[in-house]
């Protein structure tokens, strides 16, 4: 019986069951009742009905946990001054003169420069007192001194200027750039070309604004802020 009318004679033997208030579960007692009675009757006296397979709980899968990824450094902008004396800072590039890692601030790329003037005046003093001058062009006769002095000071130069260009945020290897420049326009003049003179002028003045450039504030790539800041 499955509604609520009025239960007919007999109700309640085997072939019969209350399942007005079954709501379809397989584990419910009037139900297995019933199920037991139609077992029995089918199947003889002492036969036992099957039971019901419980429901499969459900097991979510398992999730894995997020592999563990260490934050990246950040830079902190602050770090020691670099206060050298003139001769300090002539005294690091030379120590420096095939490094062209790190940075080099204002200070230490201009006393560099002052240092290269005072030796290349004595060096064409030397020059001139040695093998005399030319009576039209106002050089010495011979510059032997000259250019020894140029070639002992050619790498430092270039080692200083490239950590300059580091100091403003800028790659050392535009260095080779900017004096592959300025030697074709040099080789240009030779020739008489005209541009050979406007490209000379040109990358000079490229690299005298980056040397006049602050320094870039915090530390970048090439290492810290000389100035500290």
């Amino acid at each position: 019986m499955i509604d609520g009318s009025p239960a007919p004679f007999g109700f309640g033997e085997v072939q019969a069951a209350n399942l007005a208030s079954w709501t379809g579960d397989p584990n419910s007692a009037d139900w297995k009742r019933f199920s037991q009675a139609v077992f029995t009757a089918v199947n003889g006296a002492g036969a036992v009905a099957p039971q019901p397979a419980a429901a499969p709980v459900y097991t979510p899968p398992p999730v894995a946990a997020p592999a563990y990824t260490p934050p990246r450094p950040q830079p902190q902008a602050g770090g020691d001054v670099e206060t050298l004396s003139p001769l300090g800072y002539i005294q690091k590039c030379f120590r420096l003169f095939v490094d062209g890692k790190g940075r080099a601030r204002r200070a230490e790329y201009w006393w560099w420069v002052a240092f290269n003037i005072a030796v290349q005046v004595v060096a064409y003093v030397l020059d001139g007192a040695t093998s005399g001058f030319n009576s039209y062009t106002s050089m010495p006769n011979t510059q032997f001194v000259s250019g020894a002095a140029s070639l002992a000071l050619l790498a430092p130069s270039l080692s200083v200027l490239s950590r300059r260009f580091h100091d403003v945020g800028l790659s050392g290897w535009l260095v080779a750039a900017v004096f592959g420049a300025y030697f074709v326009g040099g080789m240009m003049s030779a020739a008489a070309i005209p541009v050979g003179g406007i490209l000379m002028i040109a990358t000079g003045l490229a690299v005298l604004v980056i040397a006049v450039l602050p320094s870039k504030p915090g530390p970048n790539q090439y290492g810290p802020n000389p100035k500290g800041l």
